[in-house]
C-alpha cells in the first residue's frame, strides 16, 4: 500500500487512489505467483520447442509473448532473485520486472545477479523508463567491457516492422 498524498484530490479521492495501488499490489502478487508456476513449468517440460505455444493456448497470447513470458519467468527464478521478491511483496508489477530482466540477459548468471542486488532497494517508486536507464547504468557497472558486444548483439536486433490496424491504420514499428 502506498502512503502517497496526491495534491489538489480531495479525501474521497485519495481514498480511491490508495484502494487503486492495494489493487495494483495485488495484481503483481499474482504475476509474481503466474511467473513462478510458468517457470515450474518450463523446467518440468525441459526446453521442449512447444513450450511457448501451450502456454499461448492457456493464456490466450501470442507466442511470442508467452516466449518472452518464460524468458522472464525463468531470469526471475535464476538470476534475479530480489527482482522476484520485490514483485512477490507488489512493490513492482511484471512489466517493471522486465525492465530489470531486458537489459540483465546478455549478463552472466553471476553478473546478473549483481545488478539484481545493487538495484534491490532501488526498484520502488520508479517509472518504467527511469528503472530501465538505472538497471542499465549498474549493467555498465557490473560489466564495462561487454558494451561492445551488448551493441553489436543489439545492432543484429534491429528490426522494422509493419503492423496492420483497424480501418486501413497501420503501426510501423522499428528498432534502430
Amino acid at each position: 500500500m502506498t502512503d502517497t498524498v496526491v495534491p489538489g484530490v480531495a479525501q474521497s479521492g485519495q481514498v480511491l487512489l490508495r484502494e487503486a495501488a492495494e489493487f495494483a499490489a495485488a495484481a503483481a502478487r499474482c504475476q509474481a505467483r503466474m511467473l513462478e508456476t510458468l517457470a515450474e513449468y518450463r523446467r518440468l517440460r525441459g526446453r521442449a520447442r512447444d513450450v511457448p505455444q501451450e502456454v499461448a493456448l492457456v493464456l490466450a497470447v501470442t507466442e511470442r509473448a508467452a516466449a518472452r513470458q518464460l524468458d522472464l519467468a525463468d531470469a526471475l527464478v535464476t538470476r534475479l532473485p530480489r527482482t522476484l521478491a520485490a514483485l512477490r511483496r507488489g512493490e513492482i508489477d511484471a512489466y517493471k520486472a522486465a525492465k530489470v530482466h531486458e537489459p540483465t540477459a546478455c549478463l552472466t548468471d553471476e553478473q546478473a545477479r549483481e545488478v539484481d542486488a545493487r538495484m534491490a532497494e532501488k526498484l520502488v517508486g520508479k517509472n518504467p523508463p527511469n528503472l530501465r536507464a538505472a538497471v542499465q547504468r549498474q549493467v555498465h557497472r557490473v560489466d564495462p567491457g561487454g558494451a561492445a558486444v551488448r551493441a553489436r548483439r543489439r545492432r543484429a536486433e534491429r528490426r522494422v516492422e509493419l503492423v496492420h490496424g483497424e480501418d486501413g491504420m497501420a503501426t510501423l514499428v522499428a528498432d534502430l
